[in-house]
């Protein structure tokens, strides 16, 4: 039944909120109140994961490894290859314990290694820095100057040989 109201918009239908209704999740099989007509999913997790199994680009689920416990020899499964311990409890044992700081110290080694790199890159900049602040800016490709020390060098040698020119001169007048 169309119903026209007074300001001359026409809606399609009306819209008669319908009560939800149980629907079991093609997911993960929990039931859930459904809302609308084609929902088939409990969550946007459950949706999305039915979305790709539509599509065929599901992962497959990620591979458990098989692991010993460092500190209790337990064996236990991990998704993650590099665990060590097979609880909380077993994993602050192992913080405390020397087996752990070996790879803390591994660590710190590592980081004060790159620390000495740090300090000595430092001391190469300070002495490149000071050579510059000394000797002047060193010459760039295509530069047409030279070091200032090189230029006050040509011309000490440059006034001393007119200076020796000057005494020849001097002696052979004489």
């Amino acid at each position: 039944m169309l119903r026209i109201p007074a300001n001359g918009y026409k809606p399609q239908r009306d819209y008669v909120k319908k009560e939800p209704r149980l629907v079991r999740c093609d997911v993960c099989g929990a039931e859930f109140k459904a809302k609308r007509v084609d929902a088939r999913a409990c969550s946007g997790r459950c949706r999305k994961v039915r979305h790709l199994r539509l599509l065929g680009q599901l992962p497959g689920p990620k591979p458990v490894h098989q692991v010993t416990c460092e500190i209790c020899l337990a064996e236990f499964e991990s998704r993650r290859q590099d665990a060590r311990t097979c609880s909380p409890r077993c994993r602050k044992a192992l913080s405390r314990s020397s087996l752990g700081h070996l790879d803390r110290l591994e660590r710190v080694v590592k980081s004060l290694d790159k620390a000495q790199a740090r300090k000595e890159r430092k001391t190469l900049d300070e002495i490149s820095r000071n050579f510059a602040r000394h000797f002047g800016p060193p010459m760039d490709y295509g530069q047409k100057t030279e070091f200032a020390f090189i230029r006050r060098n040509r011309q000490w040698k440059a006034r001393m040989k007119h200076l020796k020119n000057v005494l020849e001169a001097i002696e052979r007048s004489a």
